[in-house]
């Protein structure tokens, strides 16, 4: 099976419709539905009572996803490249039924070399976004809003960082040029995002489109797989999380390496969601989480109070540095607006790790089984 492959599968009892009779008759386009966000997203559209057709890169990552959600609203496109320009038109004219886009196809910041950096981010990320925008235009008279996935990486304003102008807002941008980039692959990540958002939103004022926009940039993400078997493919800021409970007991601290606001994953889905439930009131809003500090600190006083059996195996630390270190953060942020536009009960950090951890050990137990 490939490109335009469409995956249906009908269970007999797992599927019930008394969980969706508002959104049954509307479908949504999920980009990149296997990753760790956008299953999530995928989850509560279904729950809502979307019809989702999500894209895939391969018929593995779509047929596992059908075998899981067993939901007769939820069907799959191959998109093995999103680079290409044509790459969603095949997707969008066999489904002239969309009403709402969510683009959550994203690369991940890994190690790379420098030379294939601006394939990897840009074109992957910036070059892919301007794609399924055009071919929305072109191809999908039916959609009425289109969400972006951006990222803080959007908003962070790097030339400020450690300043005592480094105040984050809804309105900051990162205006990280290219040449700035050098060989970190974290700062081509932080450009991509910026300049597909920034792209997008210039897009949408020079076309003529029929459609609304809206982007939602978190912070570090947190949090459970939908299912436990993708705890192989999870994100860079989870990995760090459970990085720590294979730290060795004696490693010396601080434990200030990673740092910053959090938000669980959970909540990222939501708020795509609201952006489709109610896309009149969100329309050209730029959503920004940053729910709760933390350091490493944190997070592993969370673990050794959690989960005792890591006790005497990882580090304890000292819960007084988080204090210190959070208290000379180098920046400050005020995203008020999307707190009070959204309305989301935010899930505390405690919770997001607990769960996160939970989610780990079971796959552990699952690849021992």
């Amino acid at each position: 099976m490939g490109r335009g492959t469409k995956y249906k599968l009908w269970p007999k009892s797992t599927y019930s419709s008394r969980e969706c009779p508002d959104n049954q008759m509307s479908s949504v386009l999920l980009t990149g539905a296997s990753g760790f966000i956008a299953v999530h997203i995928l989850d509560q559209l279904l729950v809502k009572g979307f019809k989702v057709i999500g894209t895939v890169r391969s018929d593995s990552k779509a047929k596992f996803l059908l075998d899981k959600f067993a939901n007769p609203n939820l069907s799959f496109e191959i998109v093995p490249e999103i680079s290409k320009p044509d790459a969603f038109d095949y997707a969008l004219k066999k489904h002239p039924e969309i009403e709402f886009v969510i683009h959550a196809a994203a690369v991940i910041p890994r190690p790379t070399s420098k030379e294939d950096f601006h394939k990897v981010y840009v074109e992957t990320t910036v070059e892919g976004t301007m794609n399924i925008l055009k071919s929305v235009k072109l191809h999908a008279p039916n959609v009425k809003h289109f969400v972006f996935t951006s990222s803080i990486a959007a908003v962070i304003e790097f030339q400020k960082f450690g300043g005592p102008e480094f105040h984050l807002t809804e309105e900051s941008w990162n205006k990280l040029p290219w040449e700035a980039v050098g060989d970190n692959p974290s700062l081509a990540y932080s450009y991509s995002k910026a300049e597909a958002e920034r792209s997008a939103r210039a897009f949408m004022k020079d076309e003529d489109v029929k459609f609304t926009f809206s982007s939602i940039c978190p912070c570090y993400v947190f949090g459970p797989q939908k299912f436990v078997e993708l705890e192989a493919n999870t994100s860079t800021n989870s990995e760090m999380v459970l990085s720590l409970l294979d730290l060795p007991a004696d490693t010396p601290g601080p434990f200030n390496q990673h740092f910053g606001f959090f938000i669980d994953v959970r909540d990222v889905a939501k708020a795509h969601v609201l952006c489709v439930t109610d896309y009149t009131k969100f329309s050209d809003a730029r959503l920004v989480f940053a729910v709760e500090r933390y350091s490493t600190q944190s997070i592993l006083d969370i673990i050794n109070d959690k989960f005792p059996e890591f006790r005497g195996k990882i580090p304890v630390g000292n819960s007084a540095d988080h204090d210190a270190f959070i208290a000379h953060a180098p920046f400050t942020v005020n995203f008020a607006k999307t707190v009070e536009s959204t309305g989301i009960d935010f899930i505390p950090l405690e919770k997001s790790i607990d769960d996160a951890v939970k989610s780990a050990l079971k796959y552990r137990s699952l690849k021992n089984e």
